[in-house]
């Protein structure tokens, strides 16, 4: 098959010249489409820390409240800081933040704690799941990317493609350079 292909390619060289624009069309769109999606996974995970970050906040605040109930001042910050993360918070913890500021029963606190200790759950399942496929996604597109240069290689043979084999070599230092 590879022998068919390299006749038809050194019959015609205008064969061989859309052949080498579609090769360097496919690695160019294998890059943009690797970094959207590396993008988009660090933007996910940099969300979930500040959910994290600000549901450790709240938690840290109702345990004050809680061992301390007659202290205003940390009521107030609870109430504030619940307010001021309301739209990280899950619908469910709205509800019950909402009940708290309507009837200020610590109850409530200790049912919000609950709820947030099953959201931490579902952010660390997230975050590592972003995480895994960030690895993933950089292991197979640098496997995918080896194989489009491989066959990039063999296919346009030292005539017409060696040029852009050697510009997409030397762009992915980890394939080396050709000499």
């Amino acid at each position: 098959m590879w022998s068919e292909i390299s006749k038809l390619i050194g019959a015609n060289p205008m064969m061989s010249l859309i052949i080498t624009i579609f090769g360097t069309t496919t690695i160019w769109m294998y890059k943009e489409f690797k970094e959207m999606i590396n993008r988009n996974n660090a933007t996910r995970i940099t969300q979930v820390n500040e959910k994290i970050k600000a549901y450790s906040q709240l938690q840290a605040q109702i345990a004050a409240v809680l061992h301390d109930r007659e202290n205003n001042t940390s009521k107030i910050n609870l109430m504030r800081n619940l307010g001021e993360y309301n739209p990280i918070l899950s619908q469910n913890v709205r509800n019950v933040a909402r009940d708290y500021y309507i009837k200020a029963d610590p109850a409530y606190l200790s049912t919000m704690l609950a709820m947030m200790e099953t959201d931490f759950k579902k952010f660390e399942k997230e975050k590592a799941m972003c995480q895994s496929m960030k690895i993933a996604l950089n292991l197979r597109l640098s496997f995918q990317g080896y194989m489009i240069h491989s066959s990039q290689y063999y296919l346009f043979g030292y005539r017409y493609g060696f040029l852009a084999t050697r510009m997409f070599i030397s762009q992915n230092s980890k394939f080396g350079t050709i000499k």
